[in-house]
């Protein structure tokens, strides 16, 4: 059995987990008999601790090799999380920045097209108003043309009968009946001239058509050159204001013309002013709906975006976490590898002390006084200490004692 005292050369060391493993596995080979001196074994030339030796040398080559293998896989995923966190905190950033512009854009857009709306309400009411403008346009024109017939209508009947009065007045020279009639053209004619001649040229007609009695036969003369004095007067007058109604009636057909023309050019001007309008409210109605289209995009680009980003944001969570268990077990699992190959060491050189072997080769090699070998596997006492073995290993899951133990099976047979 090993002794504290054999113990005690090691005892600077910490006494690590898988330092006490090794330790007791030590003692587990030595107690059972592993370690036995046969006949086989002596004339070998072989001392048995140094198989021993030999396997946990192996072990913790072993253990390097897969500790190497273990620091590039890890350090290809370190590198994995740098790049992977490094592109999803610049995808963060950017997206921010994108939604920052973009609610921006989406303001302006409601902006612009609150204002578009807006201006279009304001031309519908114009348009609404011109409609109305129009409606009292062609009302008021109608009405000026409706007064203009009936006005020439007038003028044309007063000319005409002033032109029948002449000419009764013409015919009616030295004949009484002609001369009554003639009394009637101009008393119709003083009907239609009314308050439009002068009240010297009504009195002037007044006095032609009244009655005058009659007088002898002899006084036929004084009766035909009173009736001359007056039928010239009236005459006179009759042509002053037919040429008067004449010239009225030229003027009232070029107002009326002139007021045509002037309703037609304002008609136009109405019209132009309204296509304009209806052009410009066309506009203002195209560019709201572009803008309404525009805001929409906006919006789902900002949607997706910010979709984005939340799933950036739980992507790159999830990586630090990920990471940062990956980090926690490669620095445990690197500690517990340390811990090994420091174990393996210790246990080396315990069993190298107890044995009384070099675990290194001397200068000058000499061939050892009783060399001796591994008892065979169906020895009992190896079987038990190969089982208790694989129980340690188990119980403190180590895989070192798990191979240590395949390979002291595997050596023995």
């Amino acid at each position: 059995a090993v002794t504290d005292s054999r113990y005690s050369a090691t005892k600077h060391r910490p006494l690590t987990k898988g330092f006490r493993i090794f330790w007791c596995m030590a003692r587990l080979l030595l107690r059972f008999g592993l370690l036995a001196v046969s006949a086989q074994a002596l004339q070998s030339g072989e001392h048995p601790i140094e198989k021993v030796i030999g396997l946990l040398q192996d072990l913790a080559a072993k253990s390097e090799t897969e500790s190497k293998q273990e620091e590039v896989s890890y350090t290809r995923f370190a590198y994995w999380c740098q790049t992977s966190l490094k592109s999803l905190g610049t995808s963060i950033t950017s997206g921010k920045a994108t939604l920052d512009e973009l609610s921006s854009t989406l303001e302006s857009h409601k902006k612009n097209i609150e204002v578009l709306g807006k201006e279009v309400d304001a031309l519908t009411k114009d348009l609404q108003n011109l409609d109305v403008t129009k409606g009292g346009m062609v009302s008021q024109r109608t009405d000026g043309s409706a007064l203009y017939v009936k006005e020439e209508q007038t003028l044309k009947d007063t000319i005409k009968g002033i032109s029948d009065a002449l000419a009764a007045l013409t015919a009616a020279k030295g004949n009484v009946e002609l001369l009554q009639q003639a009394k009637r053209n101009v008393a119709a004619v003083s009907a239609l001239v009314g308050a439009t001649a002068t009240a010297a040229q009504r009195t002037t007609l007044q006095a032609f058509t009244e009655p005058e009695p009659l007088k002898a036969a002899g006084d036929k003369d004084d009766h035909v050159k009173k009736y001359s004095f007056k039928s010239n007067s009236v005459v006179e007058l009759l042509k002053e204001l037919k040429m008067k109604f004449e010239d009225e009636l030229v003027a009232s057909t070029k107002g009326e013309t002139s007021a045509l023309n002037s309703h037609s050019l304002a008609l136009l001007a109405h019209d132009n002013l309204a296509k304009a309008k209806e052009a410009a409210k066309t506009d203002k109605a195209s560019q709201k709906a572009d803008a309404e289209g525009e805001l929409n995009d906006a919006q789902t680009l900002f949607k997706s975006t910010s979709d984005d980003v939340d799933a950036d944001s739980t992507s790159l969570s999830d990586t630090q976490s990920a990471c940062s268990i990956k980090k926690a077990e490669w620095a445990e699992r690197t500690d517990t590898r340390a811990k090994e190959k420091e174990s393996l060491k210790a246990a080396v050189e315990i069993l190298a002390k107890v044995g009384g072997v070099r675990t290194e080769a001397p200068s000058n090699p000499v061939p050892p006084p009783s060399p001796v070998a591994f008892l065979q596997v169906s020895n009992p006492r190896t079987e038990r200490a190969l089982r208790i073995l694989r129980q340690e290993a188990k119980s403190s899951h180590s895989k070192a004692l798990e191979r240590l133990a395949d390979d002291v099976t595997e050596r023995v047979k």
